[in-house]
């Protein structure tokens, strides 16, 4: 089946090869298509427009770099990663309007939650300490708070950090650091083995106070 593409088309395609290749290409004016990588030496093949299908047009939508993704319709955003996912453009559809705030409030929590997830199946610990490590505190008397200070300000600390090494690997899945995921997820996995043992003495020093 032909594939019919027009001036102004954003496309993702199959590379024929990953050199120097993106796998999303903009249609010009005189109908070729170059890949974003590099449009200036990227022109795809045959073959390769063959495996083409339209994400949207530059026509109906125009780049907008400082919005909030999720103050909009997921239909009016098209987030495009290019340069290997180290360029992360943003497109706006023409004319969109923002979002209530109850709503843009509730896409972006989600929005949140589906990045959390995502990152926390990165990770190579087992599932129980992943939620372990998310799991509420429990609800502690004044005086067993007095009584455990030192371990509930361990979990404390220790939760404050693995939270940090998680948002850095959902930064970069999202293509917005350049660091190295591999390294990430190592390091979020070591702050959450430190939050998992902080979790557990606190559980076992509850346990030990209440008979």
């Amino acid at each position: 089946m032909t594939v019919v593409l027009r001036a102004g088309d954003v496309i993702a395609y199959t590379p024929a090869t990953p050199y120097r290749r993106d796998g999303y290409a903009i249609v010009r004016a005189d109908g070729t298509a170059r890949d974003t990588y590099s449009v200036n030496d990227t022109r795809l093949t045959d073959t390769e427009l063959a495996t083409a299908h339209a994400l949207f047009s530059l026509d109906e939508f125009e780049e907008q770099p400082y919005i909030i993704e999720t103050d909009y319709r997921p239909e009016d955003v098209h987030i495009l990663p290019t340069h290997k996912g180290t360029n992360i453009t943003t497109y706006l559809r023409r004319g969109a309007q923002r979002l209530p705030e109850s709503q843009a409030a509730k896409r972006a929590d989600e929005a949140r939650a589906a990045a959390e997830t995502t990152a926390l199946a990165a990770l190579l610990a087992p599932d129980e300490d992943k939620a372990l490590a998310l799991s509420a505190l429990p609800k502690l008397t004044i005086e067993e708070t007095r009584a455990l200070i030192d371990t509930v300000q361990w979990v404390q600390r220790a939760s404050r950090q693995f939270k940090g090494a998680l948002q850095n690997v959902i930064l970069i899945q999202r293509g917005d650091s350049g660091g190295r995921l591999d390294f990430a997820i190592v390091h979020a996995d070591d702050d959450l083995y430190e939050l998992v043992r902080a979790r557990r003495a606190l559980n076992e020093q509850i346990a030990e106070l209440r008979g």
